[in-house]
C-alpha cells in the first residue's frame, strides 16, 4: 500500500511539472523562468538554477520614433572623436575580434599566398574600422569609409604638429601590430629599434624593389607563369 502511494505521488508530482513547464514555455516565463528550470528525475521535481539570456530588444510600433531613427554622420571630426576612433580601432585589432581573426589568419593551413592573404587583412582592417564609424552614423560601406578617411584627412591638416605626430603614430602603431600578427613577423624586425623610416629611406626603398622587379630573370619568370595561363575567349 505504502509503495502504490509512494508511485503515485511521483506519478503525480511528474505530471505537474510538466504541466508548469508547459505554461512557462507557453507564457515566455519570467527572466530566467523565474531563476528556475524544472527536470524531471526518477519521478522527482528537481528545482536547477539556470540562465536564459534575455534579449534587449522590443518590437517598437510603426510610429515610434525609435522605429523610424536614422543615423546621421558629423559634419565634422572634433578631436574627440578622430581620438576615439583612431583608439577603438587600434583596440580591436589587438586586443578584440580583429586580434582574433588575424591570429586565426597566421595560422590558416595551407598557406594562402601572399596576395590573398594581404586582402584577408584589409579585410579584417576595413570590418573594424566599419564597426567603429557606424557608431557615430557613417554607413557601413564604401561611402562611408570614404567620408571618414576625407574628414579625418581635413582634420588632421589643420591640428597643430603634435597632434599630426599623435595620430601618425596610432596609426602607424596599428599597422606595424596588424602586420605582426596576420604575417607572423618580428615587431622589431620590422623596423630596427621601432624607429620611423625617413621619407629619403623610403624613396631609396622603393627604388630598390622596382630596380630588382626589372630584372632580365624576373621578368622571364612572370612571362613564363603569364604564358600558362589559361586564355579567355571574349
Amino acid at each position: 500500500m505504502f509503495s502504490h502511494l509512494t508511485r503515485l505521488q511521483r506519478s503525480s508530482g511528474v505530471v505537474a511539472a510538466r504541466r508548469i513547464l508547459a505554461v512557462a514555455s507557453q507564457q515566455g516565463s519570467t527572466l530566467a523562468k523565474n531563476s528556475c528550470a524544472l527536470s524531471l528525475q526518477q519521478g522527482v521535481v528537481v528545482h536547477r538554477p539556470t540562465v536564459i539570456a534575455r534579449s534587449f530588444a522590443s518590437t517598437l510600433p510603426p510610429d515610434d520614433p525609435q522605429a523610424t531613427f536614422r543615423p546621421r554622420p558629423p559634419r565634422e571630426l572634433t578631436l574627440d572623436m578622430a581620438r576615439g576612433i583612431q583608439t577603438a580601432n587600434q583596440l580591436i585589432l589587438k586586443h578584440g575580434v580583429g586580434q582574433q581573426r588575424l591570429v586565426l589568419l597566421s595560422q590558416q593551413e595551407p598557406p594562402l599566398p601572399l596576395v590573398q592573404k594581404w586582402q584577408r587583412m584589409m579585410e579584417i582592417y576595413l570590418g573594424a574600422q566599419l564597426h567603429v564609424i557606424a557608431s557615430l552614423g557613417y554607413e557601413t560601406n564604401e561611402q562611408g569609409i570614404m567620408m571618414y578617411t576625407q574628414q579625418l584627412s581635413s582634420f588632421i591638416g589643420q591640428c597643430n604638429s603634435e597632434l599630426q605626430d599623435e595620430f601618425r603614430t596610432i596609426g602607424r602603431e596599428t599597422w606595424r601590430d596588424m602586420l605582426a600578427t596576420a604575417f607572423q613577423l618580428d615587431e622589431d624586425a620590422i623596423l630596427p629599434g621601432g624607429e620611423e623610416m625617413s621619407i629619403v629611406d623610403a624613396r631609396n626603398t622603393v627604388h630598390k624593389v622596382a630596380s630588382k622587379l626589372m630584372e632580365p630573370k624576373i621578368l622571364e619568370k612572370v612571362a613564363e607563369k603569364c604564358g600558362k595561363l589559361p586564355h579567355r575567349k571574349y
